[in-house]
């Protein structure tokens, strides 16, 4: 997936909109975000 790719270099304000356009895209999103450790990011 593109997003996951990028996360490695993300800064902290791209990885709060990386989880907010996966909350856009899909109903599953809640679960990517923990998987992929952004909910603390993302307070």
């Amino acid at each position: 997936m593109h997003f996951r790719s990028r996360l490695a270099k993300a800064t902290q304000s791209e990885k709060v909109e990386i989880a907010r356009k996966l909350r856009e895209m899909t109903p599953g999103a809640e679960q990517l975000i923990t998987t992929w450790e952004l909910a603390e990011v993302d307070r």
